[in-house]
This record gives C-alpha cells, sequence and structure tokens, in this order.
C-alpha cells in the first residue's frame, strides 16, 4: 500500500537556501479528491553550497521517513545552479531517498503572485522563502493539471494509481 500523501519541496537557491515542504493527500494528485494542502513548513540553509545540499538531503530523507519509495518532489529553481547538480549528483548516490528533482524557471513561477499567497495564507516576508513557496505550489498546479508530470515526481504513486484503476 502505498502513503495517503505526497510531499513536495521547493527549493530556490540564493547565497542561502530556501525551502517550502508541502503535504498534499495522494489522492488529490492520483484521485478525484479535491486540492487540498495538509501541511506546510519553510526554512533556509545556510553556508556552503556543500552544507546546504547535505543539510537538504537530510531533511528530505527525514521527510520520506518510512513512505517506502514515495520520496518527496523537489521542485528546483533553475537547472543551472551548482546546487541543482549538488542534488542530481546526491541523487545518484541514494542520498536523497526516493525523492525525484523537476527544474522550473522563475518566470513560470512568477505566475503567483504575492496577492494570491497573502488571499490563501501562503504568504511569508522573506524573498527567497517565498519563492521556494511559489515553485512547490507551481508543482503541485503542474501535477494537479498533468498526469505525466505528477507521475515523474511521484512515479511510485502514479503506478499504484494506475494499477488500483484497473481493479
Amino acid at each position: 500500500m502505498v502513503a495517503t500523501n505526497l510531499h513536495i519541496m521547493g527549493i530556490y537557491p540564493d547565497d542561502t537556501t530556501a525551502w517550502a515542504l508541502f503535504t498534499v493527500p495522494r489522492e488529490s494528485i492520483f484521485g478525484y479528491m479535491d486540492p487540498e494542502i495538509c501541511e506546510w513548513d519553510y526554512g533556509v540553509f545556510e553556508g556552503d553550497e556543500v552544507t546546504q545540499a547535505m543539510e537538504l538531503a537530510r531533511l528530505v530523507r527525514e521527510v520520506q521517513s518510512l513512505d517506502y519509495k514515495l520520496g518527496v518532489a523537489l521542485v528546483i529553481d533553475s537547472d543551472e545552479s551548482p546546487l541543482g547538480a549538488m542534488l542530481r549528483l546526491l541523487q545518484r548516490q541514494k542520498q536523497l531517498g526516493d525523492a525525484s528533482i523537476a527544474f522550473q524557471s522563475q518566470q513560470l513561477s512568477d505566475a503567483i503572485t504575492d496577492e494570491r499567497l497573502k488571499r490563501i495564507g501562503l504568504y511569508v516576508a522573506d524573498d527567497s522563502i517565498r519563492q521556494a513557496v511559489k515553485h512547490a505550489i507551481t508543482g503541485l498546479r503542474c501535477a494537479n493539471e498533468s498526469p505525466e508530470f505528477a507521475a515523474g515526481l511521484w512515479p511510485y504513486a502514479a503506478e499504484w494509481a494506475a494499477r488500483t484503476e484497473q481493479d
């Protein structure tokens, strides 16, 4: 059986690395449940880029915890950042658990305005954290609109959903 929730983390690398983590019901992406955010959290990692990447990997493994094969979907601003390259390396070395990585342009995430974030109660005053929030929300929206994108973020949940539909 697959876990009932999915996790997505928006990441905005800068001098520090801001992150925003959202937990949503699996059925809101791979079923017929209305979109909903069950929990969310955010923070910043400081230090050199290697330290930031290692701390981020630790957090990702903690979030995955015992959810077999159901890793955190990481949505990262720009694939050109050194942090993005380090995370890809950590993924290959199995240091990110079962996390998936997707890169997203800031232009795409900026379609979510600060006013909208305020309306839905997700506004954070810190600019970097707010960008991470926008990346996570945009990733959720794209996953909700595109089954292929959702399957790329959470392949095990997508396989499970396809098997249960056939039953």
